[in-house]
């Protein structure tokens, strides 16, 4: 899936990803969330299979102010050509899943996040690791 796909291709630098989690309040549900080793740095990748899906995401009210939203530095994520780079907002980037791998079509740009939801997702996945279930999934 294309989810899978995302977390493996983060999973590369990432100290930690978790895939189709969400926080305690249900702030927003990412599709891959990943934080770096250090925890310094968050990304949160949506991945999108239609253009109905992208173009709903939009319209998300946590995408409107950064400092509301998850991760530092945020992607789409689709398959080549369902999405024009030119129709994703700032600061937010794309990348495409070609038949030779993932190529970054816009470069995301680092902003604030919100570190107390991210907390809350991390605390969630730590929880549900205690109780046996992996919010992670990795081919």
């Amino acid at each position: 899936t294309l989810v899978e796909r995302a977390a493996h291709w983060l999973a590369r630098d990432a100290g930690i990803v978790l895939t189709t989690i969400s926080g305690p309040h249900r702030e927003e549900q990412a599709d891959v969330f990943a934080a770096s080793r250090g925890g310094d740095e968050t990304t949160v990748i949506e991945c999108k299979q239609s253009r109905a899906d992208f173009l709903a995401d939009l319209d998300k009210p946590h995408r409107a102010v950064d400092a509301l939203a998850l991760g530092n530095r945020r992607l789409y994520y689709t398959v080549a050509g369902l999405v024009k780079p030119e129709e994703v907002p700032d600061p937010w980037g794309l990348v495409y899943l070609t038949p030779s791998g993932n190529k970054t079509v816009k470069y995301a740009r680092c902003v604030e996040s919100n570190r107390k939801a991210e907390y809350g997702l991390l605390w969630t996945a730590l929880y549900q690791i205690q109780r046996g279930y992996r919010p992670w999934r990795l081919p």
